[in-house]
């Protein structure tokens, strides 16, 4: 186990909890089947050789339960430098 100094204790708490927030949106994002992708032809750019796909998606907009979770995981995330910027100088001060 890793063990982390007290100070930042907080800011990987903050991390965490983003993470199961992204992990609850992956979830949904897999659940919501309202939009569709065809592929709509692929070729390689002669002079570069890079593969190009071309495709077209048909969208729908997402369930209202997805935005939450996006905001919810972006302040988390956020807040993870919070604490790690605070932690850091409580670290460098001892």
């Amino acid at each position: 186990m890793v063990r982390h100094h007290p100070h930042l204790i907080s800011a990987w708490a903050k991390l965490r909890r983003g993470h199961t927030h992204r992990s609850r949106l992956n979830r949904a994002i897999d659940n919501f089947s309202g939009s569709q992708l065809r592929l709509v032809k692929d070729y390689l750019k002669p002079d570069t050789g890079e593969r190009v796909y071309q495709l077209e998606a048909s969208l729908e907009e997402p369930p209202a339960r997805v935005l939450p979770i996006i905001g919810d995981a972006l302040f988390n995330y956020r807040a993870t430098l919070d604490h790690l910027n605070v932690g850091t100088c409580y670290y460098i001060g001892e």
